[in-house]
């Protein structure tokens, strides 16, 4: 479940449909009319929205886990066949988490596979992917250590997955 724009976006295994409070009296919430959306979710932590979009890891109709984007009742896969390719790879993508943030105009979903220790992130934008990694000090290059965001007080805030500390993003 993720609300966008006050509408109930519900992401099921094979399917998800978006629900709008129609105010009745015995129960509030309907299903969209015509809002069904035949992807459902493989990674319930992969799920961010930003604004009127909804990101999330989950499959295409051949069963290959793919990245989607909902909007306005729809949803469209923003993953490359390459990045698909990938994630093929991953033994257990539904561990995949995922957020939103802007920064210095840009949106970015950032999607990480704590197993298979690597971060991807789609520039909303400028509708590309790219890697987030940090180097150990053996130069083995790990997942991007932001494991969490939120905006406070102005600044843009990450949570470190190894440590717990909390840090600026600039």
């Amino acid at each position: 479940l993720k609300i966008m724009h006050r509408e109930l976006w519900l992401l099921g295994d094979k399917t998800s449909e978006v629900w709008f409070d129609a105010g009745a009296t015995d129960f509030a919430f309907q299903a969209m009319p015509g809002a069904f959306v035949p992807h459902g979710c493989t990674a319930v932590g992969s799920i961010a929205v930003y604004d009127l979009a909804i990101y999330w890891l989950g499959q295409d109709a051949a069963g290959a886990n793919v990245v989607f984007e909902g909007a306005q009742y729809r949803a469209r896969t923003v993953s490359t066949k390459a990045i698909d390719r990938e994630i093929a790879t991953y033994t257990n993508p539904q561990g995949a988490l995922g957020f939103t943030y802007l920064q210095e105009g840009h949106v970015f979903y950032v999607l990480t596979f704590p197993d298979a220790n690597v971060t991807w992130v789609y520039d909303i934008e400028e509708q590309r992917w790219h890697r987030r990694c940090w180097s150990d000090s053996e130069g083995i290059l790990n997942r991007w250590r932001a494991n969490c965001f939120t905006a406070y007080a102005g600044k843009l805030l990450v949570g470190d997955y190894q440590n717990g500390n909390i840090y600026y993003l600039d």
